[in-house]
């Protein structure tokens, strides 16, 4: 998962279950087909949610809890590259403080989540 973005396949959301996937073995985001930055909007807006609200409907689905932070949470951070998503983007607690967050490049590290969520014997 490092090199660019390809929407539906490394992106953002992608990258962030890919690696909830390997650490627990629960997928958390819906199997929803795009391709393109458009097409990602276009399936949002159709559930007419943002896409912290996608993450957050997703994860409470997928039997996650609202939780503090932890290595391994899934959760939402502001993202200074995410405008037309809300200004958010998912990503995996590695440790209280630092959270992992897909990038154009590979994997960048922000100190802070707006909101989170684990397994229940986590939470």
């Amino acid at each position: 998962m490092s090199g660019p973005i390809v929407y539906g396949q490394s992106d953002c959301c992608r990258s962030a279950d890919a690696v909830f996937v390997r650490l627990w073995g629960v997928r958390v985001m819906p199997a929803v087909e795009y391709a393109s930055w458009r097409q990602a909007c276009r399936a949002m807006l159709k559930r007419g949610v943002s896409l912290a609200g996608a993450v957050e409907a997703a994860a409470l689905r997928a039997g996650l809890l609202p939780c503090h932070a932890h290595p391994g949470a899934l959760g939402i951070v502001a993202g200074a590259d995410a405008p037309p998503f809300g200004d958010v983007l998912p990503a995996i607690c590695i440790c209280p403080g630092k959270w992992a967050v897909r990038t154009d490049s590979g994997w960048g590290v922000v100190p802070s989540s707006i909101e989170a969520w684990g397994l229940p014997c986590l939470a």
